[in-house]
């Protein structure tokens, strides 16, 4: 596994996807996209700095290799105080009778 420094380039958000998505960014940064939203941004997003990834889907099993360096250093959530972040409101539906 390669050593990166990542930073944080926008806040986490829900993002509704148009032609101007991401468009400051892309002007100056190459950007890769991947997972269930891909098709949709590589449908409306068109910039050269815009790269759509096939077949890349994030796993939960995934996160080991993430977490466990992070383990390793005792940077853990305190689970008594954690409070999750949702990005969307959730609104429970009532579901619909089938017939």
């Amino acid at each position: 596994m390669t050593s990166v420094d990542l930073q944080i380039v926008r806040p986490i958000s829900a993002t509704t996807i148009d032609e101007t998505s991401f468009s400051e960014l892309l002007k100056h940064h190459k950007m890769l996209f991947f997972g269930d939203g891909a098709e949709k941004c590589k449908n409306i997003i068109k910039c050269d700095n815009a790269g759509f990834i096939a077949g890349i889907y994030p796993k939960a099993s995934s996160l080991g290799q993430l977490a466990f360096p992070k383990f390793q250093r005792n940077e853990v959530e305190d689970l008594i105080s954690f409070t999750p972040l949702y990005l969307k409101e959730f609104v429970a539906k009532k579901a619909q009778p089938v017939f």
